[in-house]
């Protein structure tokens, strides 16, 4: 992967109006280049294998775990985005909070994170509270 490869396929991650300046960029870049790093991004992909080998364990603790639980999720992710929402739904069989960052993709703390930490304190703070799912 050279530097264009990297930007063209990084940025897609990201909101429409919430793109890595052309610094963010190249500093990030510049951290991945660091020892080779580039040459390792192979061994980070092992959560694909362990979504299938611990899919039903982490299903369980998500629905068995007795205290609140909220999501908060980019809309606009390609990865895990509006779509994962959706199979969140399916699949969580007890009341959770869903708080969907509309215009936000796949770093909502790098995106947004003013209403990321503000979305999160108001459920820690309420956290005794049922939350609704509410859309942003």
């Amino acid at each position: 992967m050279n530097y264009r490869q990297f930007c063209r396929s990084f940025k897609v991650l990201f909101g429409p109006a919430t793109k890595p300046t052309e610094t963010e960029l190249r500093e990030l870049w510049q951290i991945i280049q660091y020892n080779g790093g580039k040459y390792r991004f192979h061994k980070l992909i092992n959560y694909m294998q362990e979504r299938l080998e611990y899919r039903q364990r982490w299903l369980d603790a998500l629905n068995q775990y007795p205290g609140p639980l909220q999501l908060i999720n980019g809309s606009y992710d390609p990865v895990s985005g509006a779509h994962m929402v959706a199979r969140f739904r399916e699949l969580i069989e007890r009341p959770a909070g869903i708080v969907e960052l509309a215009k936000v993709g796949h770093y909502p703390q790098w995106e947004a994170p003013d209403l990321l930490a503000s979305t999160y304190l108001g459920f820690i703070e309420n956290r005794s509270k049922k939350v609704a799912p509410i859309s942003l």
